[in-house]
């Protein structure tokens, strides 16, 4: 085992940090093989006229640059925050990110400078002492929109006529540009055909968002063109796109090529570039590029990665797809009188069940004008029963009775009723009441086997001496005169059909917006957790009320039989609150934030900011769990809008992105989301694209 140094060198044009709040990211292009673990880091750097205890300093790793850890912080001075990291002999790509905050948001008299970061890692494949990767760097950033900083843009201090021109098209193409889904493609290098003198395979290598400049602000005709090979797009239709613009999405020396492709949201067309070439303006220096577009043709030639391929599917129907499977349930049902039933549940994606009692509430909240809530379940619209449960003792699968030494003790076995609410997470088995002893709980130990092979397994529901059962001492599970076992019972207001486990989704996050009641209470928000295999995940929180305006609140993410508690604190009742969950078994995270909104003074409907609550980790270490449990958002008295399960970890500059919008529009990225709307009480008629 060799102990090498991973040097990552920035390019020198792009390792500076010139204003406070601003940072870069240093991306190494070629993983470390067979990396073990980190045991030392160093960095040179310049600090100019910036001060050494408002550098920020994170990294980050990733084994397939698709999914990536979180954030650490890094210390010179104290490393046992990553020493501890063990990468099992694997490829590890990394990023670190230099951030500058002096609490302003000045500029530095003298840049930061950042010349190199070396990381000593031991290593099982490396023999060399010194390895040094290619390096990305990102362009200079701010983690959110300063309203208060001036513009960039300052044509007084730019040196000559040429960097004027530049920045203007620069910042033409980034201000007033319409905003497409670029797809860049790179020939297959081994497939070229030297007969035909052309490349026989494509395929995709980036997607990522970008804007392009239409001259004179003139999009072509929506009328379809008919020709002999089929209908096509009105052309010819050129686009603009800034040389500097674009390099700075896709890196150093890209340029558009021959058989990119683009999405316009606005027009909801794919357009594929026929021909490209760099328009040189001013002291004819390359200004822009001049793009000739045609409509887009998935050829058989055009390998894309399966997100891009799904993107697609979803953007991009054929006749068939649009109106096939229509065409044909309508032709099997033309005489089929359940298609006039008022609610139906099959053509809900995304829910299997909704309770009949909860109402899906109307609320018009915007972010900076754009849709942020449009409907929200009012869970407290579920009431919870006391529900009664007979006392039987047959020697059959279906017992559940008390024992007769310690007649607060309950066995129930897997046929009872008892055992098939707790297996259904129905049971309030940690609701509390006030008994002689002070405030306890109910215990639900098991499942266990029993020794009868008849019976199968049971579940053992404990009280406790000091409350006996009595009804005059408790409430919520009492034996009454007549034989009757009673339980509090709560109901799933809403079921979900889609399911998670670590071995498909190994990575998740969990984000929803919550609003919470007077009262003290217990919630769980989210539970995927099966109890009969004591595995999965479930998001809860603990409320006591302190003086009917605010809650003290601790929030707990279980995993399998660990539950970890997060001490978020005083919180506000009525008030909406973004909840954001990454955890991963992958890289063994767990991460909880909180956020709240800041109100706009100009409009009360308005939100224009997002302020942090909470932000908190745990160290779960890798864990695995699979469950085909449907996961649930049990009744409680509380309001819930905007719920999503990513199939990613979002990371912390992106939780504004993902909290300020109400549609997702990249489902790639999505195991499960649901806005809260209402299913239709109307006849299906026909679905609305």
């Amino acid at each position: 085992m060799q102990v090498v140094v991973y040097k990552i060198i920035p390019e020198p044009d792009k390792n500076t940090v010139t204003y406070s709040k601003n940072y870069r990211i240093f991306s190494a292009a070629e993983p470390l093989p067979g990396a073990v673990k980190i045991v030392g880091f160093g960095e040179s750097v310049d600090l100019g006229s910036a001060l050494p205890q408002n550098i920020i300093r994170k990294f980050r790793y990733s084994f397939d640059m698709g999914n990536w850890s979180l954030w650490y912080d890094l210390d010179p001075e104290n490393l046992t925050n990553i020493e501890d990291l063990l990468f099992n002999e694997a490829d590890v790509f990394f990023e670190v990110k230099y951030e500058y905050d002096d609490t302003t948001y000045d500029s530095l008299t003298t840049p930061l400078t950042v010349n190199f970061i070396k990381f000593n890692i031991k290593s099982t494949h490396i023999s060399e002492s010194l390895y040094t990767p290619t390096v990305y760097c990102s362009s200079e950033r701010c983690p959110a929109v300063i309203a208060e900083r001036e513009a960039s843009f300052k044509p007084y201090e730019v040196g000559t006529a040429i960097g004027i021109a530049k920045e203007l098209s620069y910042q033409t193409n980034k201000i007033f540009g319409h905003e497409v889904v670029y797809f860049k493609t790179e020939p297959d290098r081994p497939a070229g055909d030297f007969i035909f003198k052309e490349w026989t395979l494509f395929e995709t290598v980036d997607r990522k968002c970008a804007k392009v400049v239409v001259p004179n602000n003139t999009f072509p005709d929506n009328k379809p063109q008919f020709t002999e090979f089929g209908i096509d797009f009105e052309v010819p239709f050129e686009i603009h796109m800034d040389h500097i613009y674009f390099q700075s999405i896709f890196g150093p020396g890209t340029q558009p090529r021959k058989r990119d492709y683009m999405y316009f949201p606005l027009t909801n067309r794919m357009y594929e570039i026929q021909g490209s070439y760099l328009y040189r303006g001013f002291m004819m220096e390359p200004l822009y590029w001049k793009i000739q577009l045609t409509k887009f043709h998935p050829n058989i030639d055009m390998l894309m990665k399966v997100g891009d391929r799904k993107f697609l599917d979803n953007i991009i129907l054929t006749s068939d797809e649009l109106f096939g499977k229509q065409a044909e349930v309508q032709k099997k049902d033309a005489l089929d009188k359940k298609q006039y039933k008022t609610i139906s549940n099959k053509f809900d994606e995304t829910r299997r069940s909704l309770h009949p009692d909860l109402n899906n509430r109307i609320l018009d909240h915007t972010f900076n004008y754009s849709p942020l809530i449009e409907y929200y379940y009012d869970m407290s619209s579920v009431k919870q029963v006391i529900a009664n449960y007979a006392v039987t003792s047959n020697g059959t699968p279906e017992d559940q009775y008390l024992t007769q030494a310690a007649p607060y003790i309950i066995y129930a076995y897997e046929g009872s009723n008892i055992f098939g609410k707790w297996e259904a997470r129905q049971l309030n088995t940690g609701d509390t009441s006030i008994g002689t002893g002070g405030q306890t709980s109910i215990k639900m130990n098991g499942p266990k086997d029993s020794y009868n092979p008849a019976l199968g397994k049971y579940v053992v529901v404990e009280g406790y001496k000091t409350l006996a059962l009595n009804p005059a001492k408790r409430s919520d599970l009492t034996l009454t005169s007549t034989g009757v076992i009673q339980f509090k019972q709560s109901e799933h207001a809403v079921v979900y059909k889609a399911f998670a486990s670590t071995v498909n989704t190994p990575n998740m996050t969990l984000s929803a917006l919550v609003k919470f009641n007077k009262g003290t209470q217990d919630i769980r928000i989210l539970d995927g957790y099966d109890n009969l295999l004591g595995a999965g995940l479930r998001v809860s929180c603990s409320l006591v009320d302190i003086d009917g305006i605010h809650v003290n609140s601790i929030f707990y993410v279980q995993i399998n039989d660990t539950a970890y508690p997060f001490s978020v604190g005083e919180l506000e009742y009525d008030k909406w609150y973004s909840l954001i969950v990454p955890v991963s078994s992958q890289y063994g995270q767990l991460q909880l934030n909180l956020y709240s909104f800041g109100q706009d003074p100009a409009n009360i409907k308005n939100y224009n900011s997002l302020v942090n609550v909470y932000s908190g980790s745990a160290t779960p270490g890798n864990f695995t769990f699979v469950t085909e449990q449907n996961w649930a958002l049990p009744s409680a008295n509380y309001s819930i809008a905007n719920i999503r399960l990513f199939n990613t970890m979002v990371q912390p500059e992106d939780h504004e992105f993902i909290v300020s919008q109400l549609f997702i529009r990249d489902e790639s990225l999505l195991e499960l989301i649901d806005n809260a709307r209402p299913r239709l009480n109307v006849p299906f008629i026909a679905i609305n694209s």
